[in-house]
């Protein structure tokens, strides 16, 4: 473990915390980056909070991403072991700072689609952020890898919303639809994690985009199917 790293890690817990120091989250970032750009995969699990929650920083999603894929790449063994769970506390945190209050509409390639529910409007909204990486490529792998870790969370984000709706809905994760839902994301995070965890290569990592959006663009009308039932 690089012991200055961790040493600057820890003096951003403590900056983030006001741990026998007033607190100050532009010092907590300072601190987390340097860490992190040193590979501390907890500093960089952290900075992806700080960019994503708009503390000690402008808010900035792409940034928060950016860092969160790093701190996947490293090793943080929370984000790992429950990604749906870090993805919540930065899903809320942009919902808070724009909430719905009105239907949202999107337009996907198999036309446009609605909702008044602000879970199903995350779902939505994710599968409709995957279109436009659908043709993306790279002569570089570090590109892929990059793009295919914000596309694990943009599903893994889907799934989160799609859980909070079944719960505040009274739906069961056992109906057949939503089971049927589930599984297609299971799927698609498992596409993205074979395409990084084979052996490096450009056409099987690009391929997986338009296989993943295809295998989400599929479940739309159980989606869509789901929202409506919670209103009948």
């Amino acid at each position: 473990m690089n012991k200055k790293a961790e040493e600057q890690f820890a003096m951003g817990d403590r900056y983030y915390n006001g741990d026998g120091v007033e607190q100050e989250y532009k010092q907590a970032v300072y601190w987390y980056t340097q860490a992190a750009q040193q590979g501390h995969a907890d500093a960089q699990r952290n900075l992806a909070l700080c960019y994503a929650k708009g503390k000690g920083v402008e808010l900035d999603y792409k940034k928060a991403a950016h860092w969160l894929a790093q701190a996947v790449k490293h090793g943080s063994a929370q984000v790992q072991s429950n990604p749906g769970y870090f993805f919540a506390d930065w899903t809320e945190t942009k919902n808070a700072k724009a909430p719905i209050h009105r239907k949202y509409n999107y337009h996907l390639k198999t036309g446009t689609v609605g909702t008044n529910d602000n879970n199903i409007a995350n779902v939505l909204y994710n599968i409709n952020q995957m279109e436009s990486r659908v043709s993306f490529t790279s002569s570089y792998l570090q590109d892929l890898d990059n793009a295919l870790c914000e596309l694990y969370f943009m599903i893994v984000d889907a799934k989160v919303h799609l859980n909070r709706f079944l719960n505040t809905s009274g739906k069961k994760a056992g109906d057949n639809i939503a089971n049927e839902v589930f599984m297609a994301l299971d799927d698609a995070i498992q596409i993205v994690r074979d395409a990084r965890d084979k052996v490096p290569d450009t056409t099987t990592m690009s391929s997986s985009f338009p296989r993943v959006y295809k295998k989400l663009l599929d479940i739309v009308p159980s989606v869509l199917e789901l929202d409506d039932q919670s209103v009948r």
